[in-house]
């Protein structure tokens, strides 16, 4: 992920495809024995912000991310990528900013994707 530049670097629908990929492949480790979805949303909504977009998980039924996550394990994010582009908005930059500088903590890192915007 550092090395795709936190997919700075990608057009808008890449960067929603890149983080419902990323989610299939967290959800399918599922390495906590309780709060993986809590987590999951956390981390993913973190990176989201990252890129400028905010993904509001509140507009999700439980039942419609279960099923989703449910086929992103077998290898379908279909419809977990159908759901990151209905609750996905853009931020304004000066908010994205304020996310890089919470989330990443690489200064070097840091200050080369903040040139980028």
């Amino acid at each position: 992920m550092a090395r795709n530049h936190y997919y700075l670097d990608l057009e808008y629908t890449d960067k929603l495809k890149s983080l419902a990929e990323l989610f299939a492949d967290i959800n399918a480790l599922h390495p906590f024995r309780d709060g993986n979805g809590r987590t999951q949303r956390e981390f993913i909504s973190g990176l989201a912000k990252v890129n400028g977009i905010n993904l509001d998980f509140k507009l999700v039924e439980g039942t419609e991310m279960i099923i989703a996550s449910s086929e992103s394990t077998k290898g379908d994010i279909t419809k977990l990528l159908l759901l990151f582009n209905r609750i996905a908005n853009s931020i304004p930059s000066d908010e994205q900013l304020k996310y890089i500088d919470q989330y990443i903590l690489d200064t070097e890192i840091r200050e080369r994707l903040k040139s980028n915007i």
